[in-house]
């Protein structure tokens, strides 16, 4: 990743809001499509992240939307690892959550 691709990135994680607006952003989005999803430069809604990707996934507690696992990265990442991953954590996470609580 170029430097002013992490630090755009360090940019959204130092203020709180833009982090809550994109986490939250992409919760809903991997709700409603029930999967997960893929944002590739400013598609995040955020154009100071035009050099990166983000790969998001829902996970739930009894049916219900708990969170969401993230990963944000270069725009030229393995984007089939990065959904598989993505998608892998996510399910082991509901699982996790339903079997222990």
């Amino acid at each position: 990743m170029d430097p002013a691709s992490l630090a755009a990135v360090v940019e959204v994680f130092e203020r709180r809001r833009w982090l809550l607006k994109l986490v939250g952003d992409s919760l809903r989005r991997s709700v409603s499509s029930s999967g997960v999803v893929v944002s590739i430069g400013a598609e995040s809604g955020f154009y100071n992240l035009t050099g990166t990707s983000l790969v998001a996934a829902a996970y739930s507690r009894h049916e219900r939307p708990f969170g969401v696992v993230t990963l944000i990265g270069p725009k030229r990442m393995e984007y089939g690892a990065a959904i598989s991953t993505v998608r892998s954590a996510a399910e082991a996470l509901t699982q996790h959550l339903d079997s222990r609580f």
